[in-house]
């Protein structure tokens, strides 16, 4: 029988509320999202990537784009004010951030920071 590995990761952001960003990496199946993640402010996408080769660069590069859109996505504010676009983009930097730190790949970590170093915390 063929071990079936699912790789992903859930970005969740409030981009009402910067400071409350979480983003959650699950190797495997998804687990529990903890209750922050269902307040109705929140929103989330998963992002899977058993399709890639992450230690390989093109791979990093495919997630990283896919991380991009996500956090892009789940961060969107509708309305045009420049202070609400400040903090959209502000969310949509931290769920970068948080994604590439949870995915915990060297090839990936190079890509956002430009540095083999790990983050805190990993």
């Amino acid at each position: 029988m063929k071990s079936i590995n699912l790789k992903s990761i859930t970005l969740t952001a409030w981009p009402h509320f910067t400071m409350s960003l979480a983003c959650l990496c699950a190797m495997g199946a998804a687990g529990a999202l903890p209750a922050a993640a269902a307040e109705p402010d929140a929103k989330q996408t998963a992002i899977r990537y058993d399709d890639l080769d992450i230690q390989q660069a093109a791979g990093a590069q495919v997630l990283y784009h896919r991380i991009q859109a996500a956090a892009q996505q789940v961060c969107a504010l509708r309305m045009g004010d420049l202070a609400l676009k400040a903090q959209e983009r502000a969310c949509i930097e931290q769920a970068i951030d948080a994604a590439v730190k949870n995915v915990n790949s060297v090839t990936l970590t190079r890509l956002r920071f430009g540095t083999d170093l790990r983050l805190a915390g990993k």
